[in-house]
């Protein structure tokens, strides 16, 4: 018999040369592809993605977006921490957060992890 996934839910930001690059709507089009809900948005230093789903999904979703990431975009980080399940019905980009400013190869964050 087969179980049913548990659904968790992740607050990832992704760091680097990603605004300006089409960054969100391919990870609008990523969520899709993983079956995942939630909502991406440009932050202050970074996009800001957060994610509800299996955990498995969530990790293939992280490693694509470094890894299948648009041409124009050089992804330095992609960090990652357990946030509470909202039930989000749908992935949805949202408007940029208001101080929000494009990041540079100078500016982009090293994970700590």
């Amino acid at each position: 018999m087969l179980r049913e996934a548990t659904i968790v839910a992740q607050r990832i930001r992704v760091f680097g040369i990603v605004q300006g690059v089409g960054f969100r709507p391919f990870v609008y089009r990523l969520a899709g592809a993983h079956n995942l809900t939630g909502w991406v948005r440009n932050g202050a230093d970074g996009v800001e993605i957060v994610v509800e789903g299996s955990e498995a999904e969530i990790d293939r979703f992280a490693r694509a977006l470094k890894f299948e990431a648009p041409p124009a975009a050089l992804v330095a980080c992609v960090d990652r921490k357990p946030e509470a399940l909202r039930g989000h019905s749908t992935f949805t980009i949202l408007e940029s957060e208001a101080a929000f400013h494009r990041t540079s190869p100078s500016a982009a964050r090293v994970c700590e992890s």
